[in-house]
């Protein structure tokens, strides 16, 4: 997609959006859905509200603190 000009992607029917404007809790609550026939809803939440709240304070930490020898995106990370 990186590459593809507006006119390829409309001519697929895709709307793309950069992973920088969506962030990374679409990943989460994408997981969270697709694994309710999976697990109890009760787990899904407490696992959710936990990733989210290690991700929030572990994911600028990362960004801000640490030496990446090769550039990472965030929602590689998560």
């Amino acid at each position: 997609m990186k590459v593809a000009s507006p006119a390829t992607v409309s001519r697929c029917g895709m709307v793309y959006m950069e992973p920088v404007h969506l962030g990374w809790k679409p990943l989460i609550k994408t997981w969270n859905e697709v694994n309710v026939d999976v697990m109890p809803s009760n787990f899904l939440d407490l696992i959710v509200k936990n990733v989210e709240g290690i991700f929030d304070k572990l994911l600028p930490f990362v960004k801000e603190q640490c030496r990446e020898t090769i550039d990472s995106a965030i929602v590689n990370l998560v």
